[in-house]
Parts: structure tokens; sequence; C-alpha cells
């Protein structure tokens, strides 16, 4: 029985335990499938009177139905898209199983639906209820994603790809413990609703040991964020209102070096302060999504390029000035990273249709050892510097980066 129940529940998609013993507080357990890759079962246990809603992986699920199939409940049926499958226990404990035509039609309905989930690579599945979304207004108390936020929604799953695609690599570099779990720091975090959802992936759905603090300036933003978090009891979400220099300040923190580093939509040259602090902290990843470059804008507006500079062109129209701007910007602060010794890739964010702030810098440490390059043909730190100086010579700025690494250097 144990080997083709561990076979079976590695082809259902949905699953209902009926039957209960006098002594079980449960009337009936539901399982639904969430996604096949990584492997994820949504539970739904019902008392008289309420439910309770877990998530488990496969392995977690496969011992929770071992647990109780045959003992708290006395028939189960296990739904896959070839056949249903029914366990049913007699009086004397000897458990038999069944196996039917399947539900065809429900089935393959639930199947393309968890498919389509796959297809969209949502890593926080929908369809069931996540209390810091619910809070914020994602979610509605079902678990049904609101028609207005879907684009939200997407934009954290997608977040949460940039994180999951580096996440096995940097726990083999930082091997996290419970003593010693990820440094993870979020400059500027706002409402937070990535860095709630940063937490919830790495703490509760992957169990990764993780201490992760948000900072901002707005007292209220840090309020209702340390609030929502003791309310989701996520005892290592702390948020503090104070600025990114004063908290890693030597005399104000004694914060050990980063494993991550986040700074998304950080304005205009808080990006920059974010990119500085995290480089000082020697953080292994750094994720960031800069926004209001009006650094080179202001500058190319206060004075223009001569006519006989190759770049004269792009400060003619305002909208071309300003993307411009905006794209130079960011590719001297990737430079730079490169220059100070980290593997470097700039990404869409999310579609250019959703939001306008849409480029990623993803930066991952230079080291020998696990943490693997995310990146080809990545440029050396001399080419890197070889192009900065290019571009700081003909354009007649150097960013506010650059002025900060310059201040550390002995």
């Amino acid at each position: 029985m144990k080997a083709n129940l561990k076979t079976i529940l590695a082809l259902t998609i949905k699953a209902s335990l009926s039957k209960p013993t006098k002594k079980s507080e449960l009337n009936k357990v539901k399982i639904k499938l969430i996604t096949k890759e990584p492997h994820l079962f949504y539970i739904e246990e019902y008392t008289k009177t309420q439910s309770f809603h877990k998530t488990l992986n496969y392995d977690e699920c496969l011992t929770y139905v071992k647990k109780i199939l045959g003992k708290t409940f006395k028939a189960a049926l296990f739904q896959t898209a070839e056949k249903d499958y029914q366990f049913l226990t007699n009086k004397r404990g000897f458990t038999r199983l069944l196996e039917q035509e399947p539900s065809k039609e429900k089935n393959e309905t639930a199947l393309e639906k968890t498919s389509h989930n796959k297809a969209k690579n949502y890593l926080l599945a929908e369809d069931r209820p996540i209390p810091f979304l619910v809070a914020l207004g994602i979610m509605n108390k079902e678990g049904k994603v609101l028609a207005k936020k879907q684009k939200k929604f997407r934009q954290i799953n997608r977040f949460l790809e940039f994180v999951d695609d580096i996440l096995g690599d940097l726990c083999k570099e930082a091997e996290p413990t419970e003593k010693n779990p990820l440094s993870i720091v979020d400059f500027g975090c706002g409402k937070s609703y990535l860095t709630f959802a940063l937490y919830h992936f790495i703490v509760i759905e992957k169990k990764i040991p993780a201490k992760i603090i948000g900072l901002d300036l707005r007292s209220d933003v840090i309020q209702s964020c340390t609030e929502l978090a003791k309310t989701c009891k996520y005892t290592d979400l702390l948020f503090f209102n104070d600025s990114i220099e004063n908290f890693l300040s030597d005399k104000n923190n004694s914060q050990k070096n980063l494993d991550l580093v986040i700074s998304l939509h950080a304005c205009n040259t808080a990006t920059d302060y974010a990119l500085a602090s995290a480089i000082q902290k020697k953080a292994k990843v750094i994720l960031s999504v800069p926004c209001c470059q009006h650094e080179l804008h202001s500058a190319l507006q206060k004075q223009p390029l001569p006519s006989d500079n190759p770049y004269e062109p792009f400060g003619r129209y305002g909208i071309i000035r300003e993307q411009f701007s905006a794209l130079t910007t960011d590719l001297m602060r990737a430079l730079l990273l490169e220059e100070a010794g980290y593997k470097v890739q700039v990404l869409e964010f999310i579609d250019i249709e959703h939001t306008a702030k849409n480029l990623l810098i993803r930066a991952v440490k230079r080291k020998t050892g696990s943490l693997k390059d995310k990146t080809k043909n990545s440029p050396t730190p001399s080419k890197s510097t070889e192009s900065l100086k290019i571009l700081q010579k003909e354009l007649g700025i150097k960013l506010t980066l650059e002025t900060l690494l310059a201040d550390e250097k002995p």
C-alpha cells in the first residue's frame, strides 16, 4: 500500500479523506495540487465549526496522508488524470485499494488549471489564501486574486522568479541555519508588497531560515508593515524607520555582511546609496529596480553637450533625453558594479505595459565557490572601467554611486 500511495500521490490532482473515526476532531480533509514544479499541495481541514489551511510539499503531504489514512479517516479518494483511486478501511483496520474510471472532465479541467499556473510560473499560486496578500487587498479570503490587482500579483511573482533563480546557489554559499539565517535588507521598502512576498516565499514556502529587514523613511508605512508582520506571525520580518546610511553605520549597527540586498524603485540617487551600501557590506546578491534617474538628465538640461560630441543628438529632444539619461545612468551603475567585483545582468522586471520602471539590475558577487555565474561572457572589471571612463569623458559626469564608492576606498 505504501508504494502505491507514494505513486498515486505523485499523480494526484485533488483528493478527499472522509468517514472519520469517532475520536477524530476533523470531519473531512481536502487536498488540491497547486503546482507540479515545485510540487505543492494545498490542504483544507474541516471540523464542525472551522476550517484550517496549509501548504505542503510532496514529501510533507505524503507523510501527512500516511499519518491519517486508515487511522483518522476510513475512506479516501485520490483523483488523477488517468484514474481515480479509492482507499477503504474496514473495522479490523485492513485497507484495500480500488481503481476506478476517472471523473475525466473534472480531472482534466483541474489539471489544465495547474498547467496554466505552471505556464505562468506563479510561485505564489492563485486559488489559495495567503495571509499577507489578503491583508494587502490583493486576494480575497477565498484566495482569489482581485481583478484590479492582477498586475500587482504578476509583478510579485515575477520578482520571486528572479530570487528563485539564484536562491539555491545563494544558500550553498551562505549555508543558512536557524542560528545563522540568510541576512536580507530591503532599502526603501515602502508598502512592502515584495518584502512580504520574499519572506513568505523563502521562509514559509521554501523553509529556508532568513531574517529580512525593511527600511523606509516614512514612519506611518513602517508602523503598518510592522503590524501586518505581527498579524501574519512573520517573526523574522522586521521594519525600521531609518535611512540606509544610519542603519548600516558602524556606530549604530553591528549588522554582519549581507547575503541579499533589495532596492526597488528607490528614487534618483537613493538607488546609488543603496548600491554603495550593498557593496560596502559585501552583499552576495543585489537586486535593484532603479527609478527616476534625474542626475544625468538634469546635467544635460543644464549644460547641453557640444555639437561635435557623439552623444549630442540624444540631448536635443526632451523625451529622448529623458530615456537616454535613464538607460545610460543604469548602464554606468552596472559598469560600476562590475568594477566592484560583481557579475551583472540588466533584465526586464515586468512588461513595459505595467510600469515604465521595468529594468532590474541583478548583481552576483564574483567569488570562487558554489555561487554560479548567471551570466555568459561576463566582462572583466578592467573592461568595465575602460567603458565607464569613455562614458564619463563624453558625458562629462560622474554618478553619485562612483563618488560614494570612492569615499569608501582607503
